[in-house]
């Protein structure tokens, strides 16, 4: 069934930054990104040398917002077709300019709908865009992104790298940070000495299918302690762990979106975390939990928080 739906692209990120690289940029000059895939993409740099990513024989699109970062436009050519331009106004986010296009390549190859397909993964990078930027991660956001990094390299040796990556959705700006077919998991990182945990929103737990709550602890450490991790070795090691070169391209893609950039991995080798104890808790129907039934409507939005003691007896030994 898989083949009757997709067409398998071929060309890997780093074959693609390669050719866009090597595009003569002095003039304004596209060419041709891949012959296996049902839309015609050209990779180059526009008339002022900024980079710039065209779809062609789109048809006419209306109301393709730009992003501060990424301009989008459909053009009209003489011959009376239409394509779709996405122009980088930020060289310095050139990186994520050329994941993101990867990405809507990868998404979109399609035999049927691939146009739309395209615009929906826009629609999602477009919000996480507005967030990311060239400077790094702070403390929290680089302790959570690590949370999420051991809980995919130990999926990747249990369910195996595909079915990890794919389900390693957060990124992409779902409510839960892993789903798979059988369950969800939501991960939480937070001090060794914490007595509770932070839930940021009201949907992160807000499911009837059976779902779990992974908990890791953690606190800065030495530098020369070996059992401790910092951002860029995790990265690191799930990267080790991918032999798929589409899984590793969408690896760096999720990366990008949580505003980790490959360029910049080697200023996250300090700090180094100690990872003192991982809980994990099976959320079903009687753990505590707001949701939307039972959250006045009134209420729009909801961060609590929940005492670890009194979840104790919800404590699993694996998910």
């Amino acid at each position: 069934m898989k083949n009757i739906w997709r067409t398998m692209m071929t060309i890997s990120f780093p074959e693609l930054q390669e050719k866009w690289d090597n595009v003569d940029k002095s003039v304004e000059n596209y060419i041709l990104a891949t012959e296996d895939h049902p839309l015609q993409f050209h990779i180059g740099y526009n008339n002022i040398k900024q980079r710039s990513f065209v779809v062609y024989n789109t048809g006419k699109i209306d109301e393709v917002e730009s992003s501060k970062s990424i301009s989008v436009k459909c053009i009209k050519a003489r011959s009376g077709t239409w394509s779709l331009q996405f122009t980088l106004q930020y060289p310095s986010l050139s990186e994520v300019f050329a994941l993101l296009c990867w990405d809507l390549m990868e998404t979109s190859d399609l035999k049927i709908n691939a146009i739309d397909a395209l615009l929906e993964r826009y629609k999602k990078w477009k919000q996480l865009l507005q967030k990311v930027t060239a400077s790094l991660l702070s403390t929290k956001e680089i302790k959570g992104l690590i949370g999420e990094l051991l809980f995919l390299s130990k999926g990747i040796d249990l369910y195996g790298e595909e079915v990890a990556v794919l389900a390693w959705i957060g990124p992409d700006g779902a409510d839960q940070d892993f789903i798979f077919t059988d369950k969800w998991v939501e991960i939480k990182t937070t001090t060794i000495s914490a007595n509770e945990v932070v839930i940021s929103s009201l949907q992160q737990l807000d499911r009837s299918d059976c779902g779990y709550l992974d908990v890791y602890f953690m606190d800065k450490t030495s530098p020369n302690d070996k059992q401790a991790y910092s951002l860029a070795s995790i990265v690191k090691e799930v990267e080790t762990k991918l032999t798929v070169q589409r899984l590793r391209d969408k690896f760096w893609c999720k990366l990008a979106q949580k505003g980790c950039l490959k360029y910049q991995i080697d200023r996250y080798s300090e700090p180094l975390y100690r990872i003192a104890e991982n809980m994990i808790y099976k959320v079903g129907s009687n753990f505590p939990r707001l949701s939307r039934a039972n959250v006045p409507s009134e209420v729009t939005a909801v961060k609590y928080s929940i005492s670890l003691s009194s979840i104790d007896k919800y404590r699993v030994q694996s998910i």
